[in-house]
């Protein structure tokens, strides 16, 4: 008989079970003993769903941002109505023939007007003090002083927003008239000088003054009539009319050979006495620095 080999029997290969492995062995006995629960049992209900939580998750994170969103639109219209309130408030408020307004912001009209117009006012009662410097010393002080006071007025004539021929013809008035005194003061400095004081006084002292005047006369007209309301208009009404109608007639005196009778420079001071009160009324002052941004940003969520 043929010699029947036996089968060898190969050692088996040495098992290695590592922590996972094991793991993984004893979830599978569990999974064998206590199978998965079916859909609807208590068991089920009661096991977390992941997809679930996590699409819960993306809900509230979205409402979350639409609200944010929604916060900070409404936040950006609120106060962009605010700054527009504010502005409107603001440009309806300086209003330049106002008649005032009380409080620690309100404002001078015109500083130049009020400092022309003292200036003016204090001229008389300068060269009254002067004399006990000189005997020419009141001419000289009344002159340089009213020089001072009609260079303050032409800066003092674009303050009140009236049309631009109207402040030309004041300016160059008021200029004009500053230079006829600086030299009516120079020449009384040098009594001396005869023809000096002939084309200071002689001159230019009868014709080129009372043109000069009307021209400043038809200032305060538009003044009156465009720049001004209130109870400082009606302090107006009373001025100046009646300085012009004053200056109409010496005017027509000096034409028609009549004698009448000279307020001298009083009557180019009255109308100074109402532009100090004029200009020193109080305004609401304007809005410091740049004007914030009232544009409207609409943020819609992503």
């Amino acid at each position: 008989m043929p010699r029947q080999e036996r089968p060898q029997l190969r050692s088996a290969e040495p098992v290695h079970v590592t922590m996972e492995g094991s793991s993984d062995l004893r979830k599978r006995r569990h999974a064998r003993r206590d199978p998965a629960p079916k859909d609807g049992s208590p068991a089920a209900s009661a096991r977390p769903n992941i997809c679930d939580s996590a699409t819960d998750d993306m809900t509230d994170r979205h409402s979350f941002a639409e609200t944010s969103a929604r916060l900070r639109v409404n936040a950006l219209q609120g106060e962009s109505d605010r700054t527009e309130v504010h502005a409107m408030a603001s440009v309806d408020s300086v209003d330049p023939t106002a008649l005032g307004t009380e409080g620690s912001g309100a404002m001078l009209r015109s500083t130049w007007a009020v400092a022309a117009a003292v200036t003016m006012l204090l001229s008389l009662p300068l060269a009254v003090a002067s004399q006990v410097l000189a005997e020419t010393a009141p001419e000289v002080v009344v002159h340089l002083v009213l020089t001072i006071g009609m260079l303050l007025f032409v800066r003092a004539i674009f303050d009140f927003g009236l049309p631009r021929w109207i402040n030309v013809i004041g300016a160059v008035s008021a200029g004009l008239f500053a230079a006829i005194f600086l030299l009516q003061a120079v020449s009384r400095l040098f009594p001396q000088n005869v023809a000096l004081d002939d084309f200071a006084f002689g001159f230019l002292g009868p014709w080129p003054e009372r043109v000069l005047a009307v021209g400043v006369y038809a200032w305060f007209w538009g003044l009156l009539l465009l720049g001004t309301e209130g109870r400082t208009r009606l302090i107006g009404w009373v001025i100046v009319p009646a300085v012009t109608a004053y200056h109409l007639i010496s005017l027509a005196g000096v034409i028609f050979a009549i004698s009448v009778v000279s307020l001298g420079v009083f009557s180019l001071l009255l109308p100074f006495v109402w532009l100090l009160i004029e200009g020193a009324k109080r305004s609401a002052p304007e809005t410091v620095g740049p004007p914030p941004d009232t544009k409207r940003v609409d943020a819609t969520p992503a």
